[in-house]
């Protein structure tokens, strides 16, 4: 797989790749988050337990979601109030005892970390739905918006240290600050890539 910037020209000529078999089975824990450093901060933590993925939604996000007819009951399953961030950890096994494991063992570093709000578990196939099915739809509702102002997706997947992520965001945030304007955010935490939205 090549990676390029647009009209990079290139030629394989050998590749081998290495292939992996999908997990059979997959949960979620769904955490909150009151600002969005703290979240940023906590992702680390996470990964010292492997989870699978790490996806985050904001609060433009969530009280967008909130006002919806379809998605806004399914939104109140996992998340309750009006929190900054929200983190939705993807576990993955082949045994769901071990996938338990997992999560009752992230849970205890999260707290010993200092984590103090409400875990969602999410182990049923209904239950997961839900929650991938929310968060598909969180860019579509953001391009539907009613009016003439839409928003503009400025920042896709860019490509950030883990380590960097909260200060890139916080300088995401003054920047649309600075130019009257918002961010808006999703990402896929754990791995460093992030995507932006001004609204």
């Amino acid at each position: 797989l090549i990676v390029g910037s647009e009209g990079t020209l290139t030629n394989i000529v050998d590749v081998t790749l290495n292939l992996v078999s999908r997990p059979r089975h997959t949960r979620l824990m769904v955490l909150q988050f009151a600002d969005l450093r703290t979240t940023l901060e906590t992702v680390p933590v996470i990964l010292e337990n492997k989870p699978a993925a790490i996806e985050l939604i904001d609060r433009f996000f969530i009280r967008m979601t909130r006002g919806h007819a379809e998605f806004g009951p399914r939104l109140n399953h996992f998340v309750k109030g009006d929190p900054r961030t929200v983190l939705i950890i993807e576990l993955a096994d082949d045994e769901p005892a071990a996938m338990a494991a997992q999560a009752e063992a992230l849970e205890q570093n999260l707290r010993r970390h200092g984590y103090q709000e409400h875990v969602v578990h999410c182990a049923t196939t209904e239950e997961i739905s839900n929650v991938w099915a929310v968060r598909k739809a969180g860019g579509g509702l953001l391009m539907g918006q009613r009016g003439d102002a839409k928003p503009w997706n400025f920042a896709d997947d860019a490509t950030v240290p883990i380590d960097q992520l909260p200060s890139y965001a916080e300088a995401i945030e003054q920047t649309c600050r600075e130019a009257g304007t918002e961010a808006a955010f999703f990402a896929h935490g754990g791995f460093g890539t992030w995507g932006a939205n001004v609204v």
